[in-house]
């Protein structure tokens, strides 16, 4: 009788340390989510549910840190919280350079002009924190990748 209540009370305690260590383990999701666009619908229900994230609190909680990009954008998302815990931070961040470049590229004319670069600036100044120029030297050294042309375009008033 006596080994019977032994072994109940070390399975208790080893159920206990199995469960504080499932608290202390960090499980990370990383998702690609459109902003402003997130429902607690599939497929995004059948990746939260399984980190026991609360599908409606995050769905709010994403379009609510996603209103200042425009709708659709599509954002790429890192989640981290507990295997078992209720809490998780969200970090979100923002569309890449190249995202910007082939929005600012004009089709027709096959060009990418100054002043949209210059807006490509001023979003990515922002977003990273850094004097423009600053970005317009991170913008610009980058472009060394793309096979854009991009020109300047003046119109001389007599």
């Amino acid at each position: 009788m006596i080994v019977l209540y032994r072994d109940f009370f070390l399975d208790k305690r080893r159920e206990k340390e199995r469960l504080e260590a499932d608290m202390k383990r960090m499980v990370t999701l990383k998702a690609v989510i459109p902003a402003g666009e997130a429902k607690p619908i599939a497929p995004l229900s059948v990746i939260l549910s399984q980190f026991y994230l609360n599908l409606a609190e995050f769905c709010t909680h994403f379009n609510k840190e996603t209103s200042q990009w425009e709708e659709g954008v599509e954002l790429s998302v890192k989640v981290k919280k507990g295997l078992r815990a209720k809490e998780y931070k969200l970090f979100i961040n923002p569309p890449p350079l190249t995202f910007y470049i082939y929005n600012a590229f004009d089709e027709t004319t096959d060009q990418l002009t100054y002043l949209s670069l210059w807006d490509i600036v001023r979003i990515k100044a922002r977003e990273l924190k850094l004097t423009e120029p600053r970005a317009a030297r991170c913008v610009f050294a980058s472009l060394g990748s793309f096979s854009f042309h991009f020109y300047i375009s003046f119109e001389i008033n007599n």
